[in-house]
């Protein structure tokens, strides 16, 4: 059951986040975003799927990403933390070092942002 809502979620996510990024701006740079966004909701759908826990990490972290570019970075923080988590339960030392790394910065740039207010 937990599968199929996660599932679920990954997949209206993926229709969401295209049709939001579609309204913005139909330039080539946009579709090519909405692409990334929706091939990465897709991977993270299968590794679910799958339950192959470093390919859960890798599609986590690679939508932290997607949401970093867009400067989502409240979203991209908690998809980071959740990447952080598998990598954890992997003990993959490297990417948890990069992700711990990844979720300082997307910290910093919030405060940043807090602070142009």
């Amino acid at each position: 059951m937990k599968a199929s809502c996660i599932i679920f979620f990954v997949s209206w996510f993926s229709i969401m986040t295209g049709n939001l990024l579609c309204q913005e701006n139909n330039t080539i740079q946009q579709k090519l975003k909405t692409s990334r966004f929706i091939n990465n909701a897709e991977k993270l759908t299968q590794a679910l799927k799958s339950e192959n826990d470093s390919e859960i990490a890798a599609a986590y972290f690679a939508i932290a990403e997607d949401y970093e570019n867009a400067k989502n970075f409240p979203e991209s923080e908690s998809y980071y933390i959740k990447s952080k988590q598998y990598f954890e339960k992997i003990n993959d030392k490297n990417s948890l070092a990069d992700v711990t790394r990844r979720i300082a910065r997307v910290q910093e740039k919030q405060i940043k942002k807090m602070m142009q207010f």
